[in-house]
């Protein structure tokens, strides 16, 4: 009975999940919604720690801040928004920080350009790209050297970062599991068939039902409670699922051990 009681909660609580996930989605954390990318090259090693702490100092929402490429040698900075007076405020104390010399202009050349539908400057005479530069100074009120406009690589950039699906999360982990679950399946049918009468297949089928009951569960509940969806979340699920099974295994070895003290 309590068991039933229990199966029923688990079921009322995963329709509400799928009805909150159907309508509203689950909430996406900062890295896996659409949001935007600011990239600072530094140039050289620096203390991670110290970075964070001074994007934290002038940048308000929420932020994501790690070491980027192979060499580790440029900070990206993942947050919903940038607003223009915080990130001229980084820049100001990166560049005291770094020695460096990062200008806001430079971060909003590659998305003027494209505003401008300016493929490439490399086709332009030096009167053409003058000539944008004046509309540039008119409509953004930023101003460009000739040289700055035309250098083609910057220090700092910007991308759109579009939101990762709950699926895109999980779905590496499904045929593994998959797998998994079919040879666990088999070895249950084959260790537990001496229980009682055909636990050669209901002892492998109420493994596969409740294992997969509680995955769902647990999904629905991260989108009833709103908790954001990161990198932990497959590492939750897949934890839940060894202790699951290993709490199930347990528990029929102890029956098969009296089983065969009875016997």
């Amino acid at each position: 009975m309590k068991n039933k009681i229990i199966y029923i909660v688990m079921i009322i609580a995963i329709i509400l999940g799928a009805v909150i996930i159907r309508f509203k989605d689950f909430n996406y954390g900062v890295l896996y919604s659409n949001h935007k990318r600011l990239e600072i090259v530094i140039g050289k090693e620096f203390d991670l720690n110290e970075a964070k702490q001074i994007v934290k100092d002038n940048i308000k929402s929420d932020v994501k801040v790690r070491k980027a490429t192979l060499f580790k040698t440029i900070l990206a900075i993942d947050a919903k928004e940038f607003k223009e007076e915080e990130v001229k405020k980084l820049f100001e104390k990166l560049n005291e920080k770094y020695s460096r010399d990062y200008q806001y202009k430079d971060l909003r050349k590659k998305q003027i350009l494209k505003e401008l539908n300016i493929d490439s400057l490399e086709n332009l005479t030096d009167e053409e790209v003058n000539s944008y530069i004046t509309q540039i100074k008119e409509t953004y009120n930023i101003e460009y050297s000739l040289e700055e406009f035309k250098e083609a690589t910057t220090d700092v950039t910007i991308t759109d970062v579009y939101q990762t699906s709950f699926w895109d999360v999980i779905k590496g982990y499904l045929p593994t599991l998959g797998i998994s679950l079919i040879i666990i399946m088999i070895y249950y049918g084959i260790r537990y068939f001496k229980l009682y009468k055909k636990a050669w297949i209901i002892e492998p089928l109420k493994l596969a039902f409740e294992l997969i009951l509680n995955q769902l569960f647990i999904v629905a509940i991260i989108a009833i409670a709103r908790i954001p969806i990161s990198i932990y979340i497959p590492c939750a699920l897949l934890i839940i699922w060894l202790l699951q099974l290993l709490s199930t295994t347990f528990s029929n070895e102890t029956k098969l051990k009296e089983l065969k003290e009875k016997e």
